[in-house]
């Protein structure tokens, strides 16, 4: 800012004259008389005297330089994310559904080939995907004859030719789903695609609304060329979806199915493995007796257990010869009698993992009911854990008196497992 300083004059100079005096005199006596008169010569000398006085003036003129010195951001500068992940191989698709169960490998004998098929098939990118057709197409065929009337599948063409089924595989491997969005009727999966093959001239929306029955009406284009008619026995799911983004039921106890009764007969159980298969009908030659029979024991409630122990004791006998040695199998009594296989078939059939709490060793399944029974003293907690090979177990106590010795050819597990809740192996 400049300032500019205009000082009065310092000094004044009084010129007088003397009446009737013809000498000059210089007046040298002090002029004490104050000059009142205004200055009106313009002050032109230089001011050599710095302003030192404070500026205590505010700076109302507007700031036009830009400010370049700070560098220093201010303090919110956002979130920061971290790098998104890269993509690897697709596992699965999100398109239209029950296609790679239905069209990819689906009559393939060899497990590991039917895999290994549907995953390339997941794996493909979008521009690979007619690659499929092919495949889509023979399976196709298969489906076409299943109501015995071959060539009134969706599109199938009008002659038994080898591309008769190509224009609907070329359809399904296109794994995407199509909407009408111009549309405001919704009520039929793949009825854009339909409409637009000129196989049902159609204005709904298609896409997938959450209350089409997708695996029906797959089946039903497959099979019978419609859109209905051909069921899976699931009729819809048993609660209601919304009916806007992001088309979920209601939450709370209402949206859900209520939990099994318990009142449904037991299937099966979960204690000690392979008593039923080695000690209940073992060796009756009628299968549908001996599913029977095993139902019937998987059936049963623990009050009903030890009704079992007498055809546990049977199959016992028959496995005590295996070794070509009766009498030596666990806790077998020395004579030949009828109650000979009555104390491990008692032992078997209370159907209970039984836990030594106080031991710290854990290393032999069936070691609490041997030390208990008197067969074989030991302090080891028993149980079974997972590392245990439980078969082993179980065939080397029946056929040779020991808990080990007698082996079905598989080791244990060859991942290995947590020592802790759940004792699952690392994931792969």
């Amino acid at each position: 800012m400049i300032r500019i300083h205009l000082l009065g004059a310092l000094a004044a100079v009084s010129i007088v004259g003397a009446c009737g005096d013809d000498e000059s005199k210089t007046d040298t006596s002090p002029d004490t008389t104050p000059d009142t008169s205004p200055d009106t010569s313009p002050d032109t000398s230089p001011d050599t005297t710095p302003d030192t006085s404070p500026d205590t003036a505010p700076d109302t003129s507007p700031d036009v330089e830009p400010d370049t010195a700070d560098t220093t951001p201010d303090g919110d500068v956002g979130p920061t994310f971290p790098t998104p992940p890269a993509l690897g191989t697709a596992i699965d698709r999100i398109g239209r559904p029950a296609v790679a169960t239905a069209l990819i490998a689906p009559f393939e004998a060899d497990a590991a080939a039917k895999g290994s098929r549907k995953d390339a098939y997941n794996a493909a990118a979008s521009d690979a995907w007619q690659g499929f057709a092919a495949e889509m197409s023979a399976s196709l065929a298969i489906y076409d004859g299943l109501d015995t009337v071959c060539g009134n599948q969706l599109a199938a063409g009008g002659t038994a030719t080898a591309g008769r089924y190509a224009t609907l595989g070329a359809v399904l491997a296109d794994d995407r789903l199509w909407v009408n969005s111009a549309s405001t009727t919704c009520s039929t999966y793949l009825a854009v695609e339909a409409d637009a093959t000129g196989i049902l001239a159609n204005a709904d929306c298609g896409g997938r609304a959450p209350g089409y029955d997708v695996i029906d009406a797959t089946y039903s284009v497959v099979a019978v060329g419609a859109f209905g008619g051909v069921t899976d026995g699931i009729a819809a799911d048993d609660g209601t979806p919304s009916a806007t983004f992001p088309f979920l039921d209601a939450p709370g106890p209402e949206g859900f199915p209520s939990p099994p009764g318990l009142s449904t007969t037991q299937i099966d159980r979960i204690g000690r493995p392979a008593v039923g298969t080695a000690l209940i009908a073992a060796f009756e030659a009628d299968a549908t007796a001996k599913g029977d029979a095993k139902d019937d024991y998987n059936a049963a409630a623990p009050d009903a257990w030890l009704d079992f122990a007498p055809e546990m004791a049977k199959n016992l006998a028959i496995y005590d010869a295996l070794d070509t040695v009766c009498g030596n199998q666990l806790a077998a009594g020395p004579n030949a009698d009828a109650g000979r296989y009555d104390t491990l078939a008692s032992v078997l059939t209370l159907d209970s993992l039984w836990v030594n709490t106080a031991a710290t060793t854990c290393t032999t399944y069936l070691a609490v009911e041997a030390n208990a029974t008197g067969i074989l003293p030991n302090s080891d907690c028993g149980g079974r854990q997972p590392g245990y090979d439980v078969i082993d177990v179980t065939y080397s106590a029946v056929a040779i008196g020991a808990l080990s010795g007698v082996s079905d050819g598989i080791a244990i597990d060859d991942a290995t497992v947590s020592a802790e809740f759940p004792f699952l192996a690392p994931a792969e």
